[in-house]
């Protein structure tokens, strides 16, 4: 039986608002986001590449100089809101530029608030390639995240499900579809502003005394949320598919923030 997913994973999701800036030129984007915390302290934010590189959806911004990165969330004790600006150490990207996806090493988070603590995803959460390779077709997934209809009264994010829609122990894409690199497509509905949304995997089984029995499946990060495919005709329609690129990415790059 599966379990729902505990109202911490819904803020696990951050706002991200990234101005760049050029001579008098400037440049948005939004998105959602999530934290890291490695072994050692360290402090990531995942997101996708195309959040925070001008150019790599539009190489005419290359150019374009990064300003400042913001988050908006919520405390994880209480679940009271804050924004702060991160300051940045480094950014990696995915080895493949193929793959549409970023992690930006921060010290801290700049606000007025005496403390802060935020909800953030383990790395031991991350699922494997073992994991990835053995999820059934139309299995549920989770994704919270900062679409345009977020709860606007008080700036929370919502979640939203899918369901696995293409064959986990294969890549999807290639060819017209405009996709490529290691790829999950689901049946969901990603929409602007949830660039970069962890997908999560909702536990399953039972567990009695802290035991499980042997059937019992913890909660799993199985990637990054990257986009949806649209129609063809006049009106580009939502198709219903989105993808999003598997956590051995996300995990690939913070072992290269290690090795550096």
């Amino acid at each position: 039986m599966y379990h729902p997913l505990p109202r911490s994973f819904l803020y696990t999701a951050f706002r991200i608002s990234v101005d760049w800036s050029d001579f008098g030129n400037s440049k948005k984007t939004a998105g959602t986001g999530f934290i890291v915390i490695d072994g050692a302290g360290r402090k990531f934010l995942v997101t996708n590449r195309h959040v925070v590189d001008p150019g790599f959806a539009d190489p005419r911004r290359s150019h374009l100089n990064l300003a400042s990165i913001r988050l908006g969330g919520f405390i994880s004790d209480s679940y009271l809101p804050f924004g702060a600006d991160i300051d940045v150490i480094g950014m990696k990207y995915a080895r493949s530029d193929l793959e549409d996806v970023a992690i930006v090493e921060f010290s801290k988070l700049r606000h007025d608030l005496p403390a802060v603590k935020v909800q953030n995803i383990p790395r031991l959460m991350f699922a494997s390639d073992a994991d990835l390779s053995e999820l059934m077709l139309a299995e549920t997934v989770y994704f919270p995240g900062y679409p345009a209809w977020n709860n606007s009264g008080d700036g929370r994010p919502i979640m939203r499900r899918g369901t696995i829609a293409s064959d986990p122990m294969h890549d999807y894409g290639g060819g017209s579809l405009n996709i490529n690199g290691r790829v999950i497509a689901y049946e969901g509905f990603s929409f602007s502003g949830s660039s970069g949304s962890p997908i999560f995997l909702p536990p399953f089984g039972v567990t009695l005394d802290g035991r499980s029995g042997g059937n019992f499946r913890p909660p799993k990060l199985l990637g990054v949320n990257a986009g949806h495919l649209t129609s063809n005709d006049t009106y580009k329609s939502h198709t219903g598919i989105s993808y999003f690129y598997r956590s051995t990415v996300v995990d690939e790059i913070l072992s290269d923030f290690s090795a550096s």
